[in-house]
């Protein structure tokens, strides 16, 4: 039962997620304000062999606990610009990106950089970024629908804990209430070429 409520509570939360943009734009929620600008792609550079032991000019590359052929991979990449415009510093967290399909299929590996990774933005302060996104070749993606959930997700991990420890869906909830306020950033159908 614990499992099941840490699924449904992971789940509930997103945590999977992102995609790219091409010259869409945000919303700006709480002085915060990201753009979508350009887009590219980039081949995924394999670094195990088959059987997920490292190899720096191996074929393979891990994919969550699997290995996957490099080759048949690539990252849409959409690069942002981040600006926080309030008074008080924020803190962005990869966890919140989510990139789906025009079909509704969820990409579930994203990767950030910057300051979009886990860490603080300063008042007044503004930077640029990139959201990967890993897509398999075959899939042909030209199209993503990007957003990005402006929540605070600092309470995440005590969140998990607590329900792993018996903890009730309603007893989370009243606990980490940050963690159902949903905040988003929607970029629209971000295109690639």
């Amino acid at each position: 039962m614990k499992k099941i409520l840490l699924c449904v509570i992971i789940g509930m939360l997103g945590l999977t997620l992102v995609a790219c943009s091409s010259t869409a734009s945000g919303d700006k929620i709480n002085g915060i304000e990201i753009v979508a600008k350009e887009t590219s792609a980039e081949q995924v550079k394999g670094n195990c062999n088959q059987d997920g032991s490292y190899n720096e000019n191996g074929e393979y590359f891990q994919v969550g606990l699997d290995t996957a052929k490099a080759s048949d991979y690539e990252y849409k990449i959409v690069n942002v610009s981040v600006e926080n415009t309030s008074d008080e510093a924020i803190k962005l967290f990869q966890t919140g990106w989510n990139a789906t399909a025009k079909d509704g299929y969820e990409f579930e590996h994203i990767r950030v950089t910057d300051k979009l990774e886990n860490q603080q933005v300063p008042a007044n302060y503004s930077f640029d970024a990139q959201v990967k996104i890993l897509v398999e070749k075959k899939m042909n993606v030209k199209e993503i629908i990007l957003k990005y959930n402006l929540k605070d997700y600092s309470n995440l991990t005590n969140a998990m804990k607590d329900a792993s420890s018996g903890a009730t869906k309603e007893d989370i909830q009243k606990k980490y209430p940050e963690l159902y306020d949903d905040n988003w950033i929607e970029f629209g159908t971000i295109k690639f070429e």
